[in-house]
């Protein structure tokens, strides 16, 4: 990735703060967020019932949503270089 496409992702993040104990995200659930966990701990709770059921799907999620994310880093390229284009 090249440190203006990077620019371009963290531009686009945000700050959130969370209290200690809160629940973040409940297993299961649909995410439409990306965490990074600057400071402090996380306690991550799977069932055992289908640990290994839900790991092939999380697997399969996890693979298609780097491919999103690849296209989306590309998309963001491309409307750089059009900006600059038009800028000049």
């Amino acid at each position: 990735m090249t440190r203006a496409a990077l620019k371009e992702v963290v531009n686009c993040m945000t700050v959130r703060g969370v209290e200690s104990g809160k629940v973040v995200v409940e297993y299961g659930d649909v995410g439409d967020n990306f965490y990074l966990v600057l400071t402090g701990k996380v306690n991550i709770q799977v069932p055992k019932y289908d640990t290994m059921k839900r790991f092939k799907h999380l697997q399969t999620n996890l693979t298609k949503n780097k491919d999103e994310l690849q296209n989306v880093l590309k998309t963001l390229e491309r409307i750089k270089k059009t900006k600059e284009k038009l800028e000049r």
